[in-house]
Formats: structure tokens, sequence, C-alpha cells
């Protein structure tokens, strides 16, 4: 682990300084790192301190960064318990359960009319096109350069959220020949 100097870390567990056998920290305490003190150790001053005070000084070992300022300890829960508590909450609560597990509740990428995008690779390589209106909820791809369009106009529920599939159908099936230019 490499620290930034003046940027703070928090420590995960109880335990003591490295240069001391009185100074002692606790778990959760909030320490700003200064400078490295020799090869082997960090030296830390305790956040919202400018100085004094052997308890506002923490100096660690290299061998115990992981230890005292790793990553917190972390337990596995099982898919069905997060979608059941997800089901149960309130729609705050549910933003951040979607938020914190986003491999449970991955979003589904959506376009929107107007989105431009890049062909990739084939005879059309590096065409810009757009995705234009053209009917009441009917969607068709436009090649800027040629004014062509890449298929047949395709209906779709909302010109404001177009489903992958969907957006399938506008490019013909070709999934991988469109990137969207951001």
């Amino acid at each position: 682990m490499e620290f930034i100097t003046g940027k703070t870390y928090v420590t995960q567990c109880d335990g003591k300084d490295d240069s001391s056998t009185q100074d002692f920290f606790s778990k959760g305490e909030r320490w700003v790192f200064q400078s490295y003190s020799s090869i082997n150790n960090a030296y830390f001053r305790r956040e919202g301190t400018s100085s004094g005070g052997r308890e506002n000084e923490l100096l660690i070992s290299k061998l115990r960064f992981d230890e005292v300022f790793g990553e917190p300890k972390t337990f596995e829960v099982e898919e069905d318990f997060i979608k059941a508590a997800h089901r149960a909450a309130c729609s705050e609560w549910k933003t951040k359960i979607e938020a914190k597990f986003p491999e449970v509740f991955p979003k589904e990428v959506t376009y929107k009319k107007g989105d431009r995008f890049r062909k990739i690779g084939g005879y059309f390589d590096g065409d810009e096109y757009i995705l234009a209106r053209s009917n009441s909820n009917t969607l068709v791809l436009i090649n800027l350069t040629s004014g062509n369009r890449w298929s047949k106009p395709i209906k779709v529920k909302n010109l404001y959220m177009v489903t992958l599939d969907e957006w399938k159908l506008i490019i013909d099936g070709e999934v991988d020949t469109f990137e969207l230019i951001k």
C-alpha cells in the first residue's frame, strides 16, 4: 500500500503505535499521512490536529500497513437475501442497494432519440450515425455523411429509452458494430 501525503486514512483495527508500547489507536480513527520516516515506517498525524503530543502522532511499520489501513473485512451475502431486502425496501433504500450490488442489479443499457454512433469495422468504418425519429414511435439509424438509413425504421415503446432488444432490431442484429459517441 502506498500513501499520499495529506490524504486521510481510517484505521481498520485496534492497535498500538510501533514506536511505543503506550500509544494506542482505535478502529475507525482518522489519520492524515505526513511522510515516510524511513524506508520501513510511515508517519501519521491525527486528523484535525496540527502539532504537539504523542497522542496525535502515529508511526506504523510497512509490515503492518495493510492490517492497520487496509480494506475493511468483507463477508458474503446470498443473492436471494439481497433481492428479498431490495423488494421489501423503500425507494430510497432500493437505490442504495442497487448501487452497492451492481452485479445483482445491472443497469440495462438504453439509448435515446438523438444519440450518435460510430460504425466500427466493415465498409462504413468510422462513419457517424444518428438515431432519428422517422415517424411516431419509430426510430431509424441515419448515416450523417450519406443520409442513408442503416435498416428499415423500427417501432419502439419509448423514444427516450430504447431497450437493448429494440436496438438490436434497429441495427439489424449487428450488435458489436456501433459504438455510442459520448
